[in-house]
C-alpha cells in the first residue's frame, strides 16, 4: 500500500514489519488499531529484528500474529507501514503517518499477566520470613489466580543456596499460578550498594536479547514491587491491586490500562540529587 498523508482502509488483515528499534511505533500503531478498527480486525508482525522480550509482550497483545521475516506473503492482506497510525474521519477508518508523539500505545488491548517480585539479599532473609508470614495472616486473595506469579528477586547466580534458604522458609501458596526465583548473578564488584541494588533494578527492566531475566521477556505486562522490609495490613491486599490496574474491567480478558505507574511520593526534607545514590 502506497501511503499519503490520509489512506482510506478497507482490509480486515493488515501486515508491516519491525525490528527492535521500531518496537515503540509498533505499539502506538496496535493502540491505534485496537481503537479505531473493527475489533476482529487483524494485525500481522513480521519480526526482522525484534528482542525475545517484545516477541512474547507481542502474545498477550490482542488479534496480533508475529511471523518470522522469510514467511510466506498473506493474500487479501493490506501492507502498512509501522511508523503510521489509524485513525477515524467522518466515520471511516483511515491510515496516516505517525505525528511527533506516539498518543496511542496506553491504549492497547492485552492479555493482563501480573508478577509480584520480592527483591532480596541474603541478609534480608529474616525479613522476608516476617513477611511471607504476614502475607498468610492476611490472604492475598479470595481466589487462585492463574495470572498472577510471585517472584523471588535475589543477587546471587542461580540454584545458589539463597534459593533453598527460601524454600526452608515454607511458604504455603494460596493464590499464585507460579512461584519462581530469578537470579541476577551480581559480580563480587557489582554486589555492593547502592551499584548492585541498581544492576538489579536495571536488569528487571530493560529487555535484550542477552537479558533472560527481564520481565518482559518474561511476558508479563505489569509488575508490583514487594521489598522485603514491607507487609501487608489487611486481607485480600493483591486483589485491591488487580482492582486498581483493570478498573473494573474482568481480568482473564483482553482490556486497557491506561496507566503507567503508580505508588508514595518522596517525603524526606532534602532534595533528591548526588547525594541519593538509589531512591526506592
Amino acid at each position: 500500500m502506497v501511503q499519503s498523508s490520509f489512506a482510506k482502509i478497507i482490509s480486515v488483515k493488515y501486515e508491516t514489519s519491525v525490528n527492535a528499534s521500531q518496537f515503540a511505533y509498533l505499539e502506538n500503531l496496535i493502540g491505534s488499531l485496537h481503537i479505531y478498527a473493527p475489533q476482529q480486525t487483524q494485525l500481522v508482525v513480521r519480526d526482522t529484528g525484534l528482542t525475545y522480550g517484545q516477541r512474547e509482550l507481542l502474545k498477550t497483545y490482542e488479534n496480533i500474529e508475529v511471523v518470522v521475516s522469510t514467511h510466506n506473503s498473506f493474500t487479501n492482506t493490506g501492507l502498512i507501514e509501522v511508523k503510521s497510525e489509524f485513525i477515524a474521519v467522518n466515520g471511516e477508518l483511515v491510515v496516516r503517518s505517525h505525528q511527533d508523539s506516539l498518543p496511542y500505545i496506553d491504549f492497547i488491548r492485552k492479555r493482563f499477566q501480573l508478577a509480584i517480585v520480592i527483591p532480596f539479599i541474603r541478609s534480608q532473609l529474616t525479613k522476608l520470613e516476617a513477611q511471607l508470614k504476614m502475607s498468610n495472616i492476611y490472604l492475598p486473595c479470595q481466589n487462585r489466580l492463574d495470572f498472577v506469579d510471585l517472584i523471588f528477586y535475589h543477587n546471587e547466580a542461580a540454584l545458589s543456596s539463597l534459593e533453598n534458604e527460601v524454600h526452608r522458609i515454607g511458604y504455603t501458596n494460596k493464590c499464585y499460578r507460579n512461584i519462581r526465583h530469578l537470579a541476577a548473578n551480581l559480580t563480587s564488584d557489582q554486589d555492593r550498594y547502592p551499584l548492585g541494588s541498581a544492576i538489579m533494578w536495571q536488569k528487571l527492566l530493560v529487555d535484550s536479547e542477552d537479558n533472560s531475566i527481564s520481565l518482559r521477556a518474561l511476558g508479563y505486562t505489569h509488575f508490583f514491587l514487594m521489598e522485603p522490609d514491607t507487609q501487608p495490613i489487611r486481607p485480600l491486599w493483591l486483589d485491591a491491586i488487580i482492582e486498581q490496574i483493570v478498573e473494573g474491567q474482568r481480568s482473564d480478558s483482553y482490556h486497557v490500562t491506561n496507566w503507567w505507574m503508580t505508588g508514595s511520593i518522596y517525603r524526606g526534607s532534602k532534595s533528591i540529587g548526588a547525594a541519593f545514590g538509589s531512591v526506592e
